[in-house]
């Protein structure tokens, strides 16, 4: 019995050595976004990311802060660029009441070279964004990252 238990621990010690943790200052990318205004009533959105060497940009999510309901998806786009610019019309930007000032921020997924993911959030931008009160969708644009 005491073999048996005594070669369990062993392999038990082989498994955890085999799957290495990641090491607690392991370095993360580094996003930025901005939204600049553009002539009747649409606007430019650059996110712009820094990938640690070897990783992937996979999935840039724009999302609508929201202390009180959970936060809004606005689009989804299927990138690997780093640098990405999209121009929209502010009406689907306005993820808060038509008087509210909309917090969009971005979720952005990157890919490790061991295939794991892990988002990164951007910065906040702070606006009044349309009036018509849509949120979430626009015909053609809406995917799901699933993951």
């Amino acid at each position: 019995m005491k073999i048996v238990n005594a070669g369990l621990v062993l392999l038990s010690g082989l498994l955890l050595a085999a799957v290495p943790a990641a090491p607690a200052n392991a370095r993360a990318a580094k996003c930025t976004l901005s939204i600049l205004d553009l002539p009747d009533g649409f606007h430019r959105i650059d996110v712009r990311c820094t990938p640690v060497p070897g990783e992937q940009l996979d999935v840039i999510r724009l999302m609508g802060s929201d202390g009180w309901s959970g936060d809004d998806r606005l689009y989804t786009y299927y990138t690997h660029r780093t640098v990405f610019s999209r121009t929209i019309h502010g009406n689907y930007l306005d993820e808060d009441q038509p008087a509210a000032q909309d917090d969009i921020y971005a979720k952005v997924w990157f890919r490790r070279p061991n295939g794991s993911l892990y988002t990164v959030n951007t910065n906040q931008w702070h606006g009044y964004y349309g009036g018509w009160g849509l949120c979430c969708t626009y015909p053609g644009e809406w995917t799901e990252p699933g993951y």
